[in-house]
């Protein structure tokens, strides 16, 4: 899976829920602790570990700079995983159906 989807399987998974909860956290009035649950994530405090990685934020953050209609930069700054970000805002922007 690595080589050809370039990341491993499970950063693929994670990059996936991540791209679900940033559509439940600005489509919805869900819990941080409701999001986390319905993407997966086995508790709330690997899902913020998790979305600050691939983010670069914390959940709520992303939540508020959505609901104030700010436009969203994401990745600023973070090359680590550029090509794993890049995928998530490509399923984000394209309203990518996730099977998680």
């Amino acid at each position: 899976f690595s080589k050809s989807a370039g990341e491993s399987l499970m950063d693929y998974i994670r990059g996936g829920r991540v791209a679900r909860a940033m559509d439940l956290l600005a489509s919805t009035n869900l819990t941080i602790e409701q999001i986390s649950e319905k993407t997966g994530f086995g508790s709330v405090r690997t899902f913020r570990r998790a979305f600050a990685q691939v983010m670069g934020m914390q959940p709520n953050a992303y939540r508020q700079r959505h609901a104030l209609g700010q436009e969203f930069v994401p990745f600023a700054g973070q090359n680590r995983t550029f090509g794993r970000k890049s995928h998530i805002l490509a399923l984000y922007r394209k309203g990518g159906h996730l099977l998680f």
